[in-house]
């Protein structure tokens, strides 16, 4: 499923890099196929160095080069960010959001597009690997998504 794809890692703080770290453990992806992105350049030095994966502090640069978009941001940064990439979100992306209390009708009005979007809810323990995630698919979503 993500042979090939990139992946975009927006925001990525806590939950991203434990995404980013379960999925190489896992060996489902391997970490030239990630972009991460973060507000300072500080937090992006310390992405490269332990994963040694490519990282922007553009968005929609990140955004632009990938397949599957995941929104790990804080909740009150997510539709400024939404806004400012929804202009190279395509419907061959896939939008998948751990924010917390962002609906995806929330981020699909912002989109104003037929872009995949998928909620995940994942737990506290999946910060340790032994998480689970509740799926919630947005309107333009499929089962193959």
């Amino acid at each position: 499923m993500f042979e090939n794809k990139k992946i975009a890692v927006l925001g990525a703080g806590k939950m991203g890099e434990a995404l980013i770290t379960g999925m190489l453990d896992a060996g489902i992806v391997s970490k030239k196929q990630f972009i991460a992105t973060a507000a300072h350049a500080e937090r992006l030095e310390v992405l490269k160095n332990k994963f040694g994966i490519e990282t922007t502090l553009s968005n929609g640069e990140a955004v632009r080069k990938t397949h599957f978009v995941l929104v790990c941001l804080k909740p009150q940064a997510v539709e400024e960010v939404m806004r400012q990439v929804a202009g190279d979100l395509t419907p061959n992306h896939v939008v998948i959001s751990v924010a917390a209390s962002v609906t995806s009708k929330l981020i699909e009005s912002v989109l104003g597009k037929p872009v995949p979007v998928i909620r995940t809810m994942p737990n506290t323990p999946s910060l340790i690997k032994k998480g689970m995630t509740a799926l919630a698919p947005g309107k333009h979503a499929t089962e193959e998504h």
